[in-house]
């Protein structure tokens, strides 16, 4: 969660400071403007070393970092969607991974049957 909402705020700082606010999306013209790809590579390494510095292990937060920069998700609704879907995984992430280290700890070898 933490390389999530990191993503999120660096994201949306990087489109503030390359002026990308008005920038047409790559959803609705299919091609990267200059602020755009200098917003995303800002945030994709920001994102990055934060995640490194703080020991997050979460490759799918520059995922989220992309959906903002390149004008997906830049809306403060957008961002909401973003934190709601975090939220929701996390709230059904957690428990599972604590009954797969339950498991391990039982000694199960085998690994859960398909759903």
């Amino acid at each position: 969660m933490i390389g999530h909402f990191s993503a999120l705020a660096l994201a949306l700082a990087s489109v503030a400071l390359c002026g990308a606010w008005n920038a047409p999306s790559v959803n609705a013209t299919h091609g990267l403007e200059a602020v755009r790809f200098a917003a995303s590579l800002l945030a994709v390494v920001a994102t990055a070393a934060l995640n490194l510095f703080l020991r997050t292990a979460q490759p799918a937060s520059l995922a989220t970092a992309l959906l903002i920069t390149l004008g997906a998700f830049q809306s403060g609704k957008g961002a909401l969607d973003i934190a709601v879907g975090v939220l929701m995984i996390a709230l059904l992430g957690i428990p599972l991974r604590h009954l797969g280290v339950r498991r391990r700890q039982a000694g199960a070898k085998e690994p859960l049957p398909p759903a």
